[in-house]
């Protein structure tokens, strides 16, 4: 045997001890990955962020840095990495060499050098159902490649690395939380990233979940003082057999306990909304609303949404009423017959729609462009007839939305 082959033999015989030293480590739960000698091409994945500023997607909300395409190691060990050596290169030496991916010498305690100053967030495996984003790098000791099996990814269906946001789970913070405008909607990219690039300074959002926002500066009041105290009051709705029922928290509604009132002419009105942001933008208001009237021949009670630019305490006069152009519409044959005005005489959302949206929870989308200005005021208003009151009106949620993103 010549003196190369004896310098193999010691080698590959000295580095029989490092190979049974496990430094994966690690405490988070296995998500999958490579181990080396069974992965694909592993690369460095620059796409990834523990931001979530919408720097890192673009209009479509999808991350305008790609992963790297070029590869830095295979994932594939080589015919000699059994013995120690990878690419030529001797394998538990402590020194990156050749194709390695790490190397952590003989001790088995890796540095960040010996890593090569990788994390599992640099990196893309392809054997990994999704971007790499924390979690612990471990480095196989038999072929020198990464171990990402300690490693977590984005759609494992847990919040957890680097994400801010999970696929397929609900998103709990808003455009306003993360400093990226007034109103608008977040999405989460493939990254575990969150898209704020509909987010826009010209709008509102109201969901009534907390005590800031309910009743927030929202009152109540009668257009007449014919019509009895208003029913309107912001809660939770209770268990009573018209009502809505008790899975939807956060809510304006006409008695939250029972039935409206008859007789009625009362509404809950919205403190102003700036829109002087939104010049040159279409604007809209979308509701998410639950509503049972009295319908019938006479279609007798229901409710109307209004708007106006002038004194939010005039009763009557200012106040516009608006009709929803998208989702479910007002009725307007017959017209309501409440007991007074503005509900008697108008369209509106009534008894007398159809089973799929009376008594559940829909959507209604109004085009308010032509009043966006520094004062807006929205009401929303009940109106009923002497008998027969059932379930009511509640609002859920109201967004005032620009069409431009910020």
């Amino acid at each position: 045997m010549d003196s190369r082959g004896l310098a193999c033999l010691i080698g590959a015989t000295v580095l029989l001890g490092a190979c049974t030293t496990d430094v994966s480590g690690g405490d988070n739960n296995f998500t999958g990955g490579s181990t080396s000698s069974d992965a694909g091409t592993m690369t460095p994945d620059p796409s990834t962020s523990s931001s979530g500023d919408s720097a890192s997607s673009s209009s479509t909300g999808e991350a305008t840095t790609a992963p790297a395409e070029s590869s830095s190691s295979t994932g594939e060990a080589d015919a000699s990495s059994s013995g120690g050596f990878s690419g030529g290169a001797l394998c538990g030496n402590g020194t990156i060499e050749g194709d390695e991916d790490c190397d952590c010498g003989m001790d088995g305690e890796c540095t960040e050098d010996e890593f090569g100053g990788a994390a599992c967030e640099d990196l893309k495996d392809p054997l990994v159902p999704g971007v790499l984003t924390g979690g612990t790098l471990g480095c196989n000791p038999a072929s020198c490649r990464y171990d990402t099996s300690q490693c977590v990814y984005c759609g494992d269906g847990e919040l957890n690395g680097n994400e801010a946001c999970e696929l397929d789970m609900p998103i709990t913070t808003d455009c306003q939380t993360l400093g990226k405008g007034t109103a608008g909607d977040l999405t989460c990219m493939d990254s575990c990233q969150i898209d704020t690039t509909a987010c826009t300074e010209c709008g509102y959002t109201f969901r009534f979940d907390t005590p800031e926002e309910c009743p927030g500066d929202w009152v109540t009041l009668r257009t007449t003082g014919a019509a009895p105290v208003e029913s309107w009051e912001c809660g939770d709705p209770g268990p009573f057999d018209d009502g809505p029922g008790v899975g939807k928290t956060g809510v304006w509604g006409t008695n939250l306990n029972g039935d409206y009132q008859a007789d009625e002419s009362g509404f809950v009105r919205s403190g102003n909304m700036d829109l002087s942001n939104c010049g040159g933008q279409t604007v809209t208001m979308t509701i998410r609303h639950w509503f049972q009237f009295q319908g019938g021949i006479g279609n007798d009670d229901g409710g109307i949404v209004q708007v106006t630019t002038g004194d939010p305490d005039s009763l009557v006069d200012g106040w516009v009423t608006i009709a929803p152009t998208e989702g479910v519409l007002y009725i307007d044959s017959p017209v309501l017959d409440a007991s007074f005005p503005p509900v008697q005489g108008s369209a509106g959302f009534s008894g007398n729609d159809s089973k799929e949206n009376e008594g559940t929870w829909v959507e209604s989308t109004f085009d308010i462009t032509k009043y966006a200005g520094d004062t807006f005021y929205v009401r929303f208003l009940i109106g009923s007839d002497g008998a027969n009151e059932r379930g009511g009106w509640y609002i859920d949620e109201v967004e005032v939305l620009g069409s431009g993103g910020a």
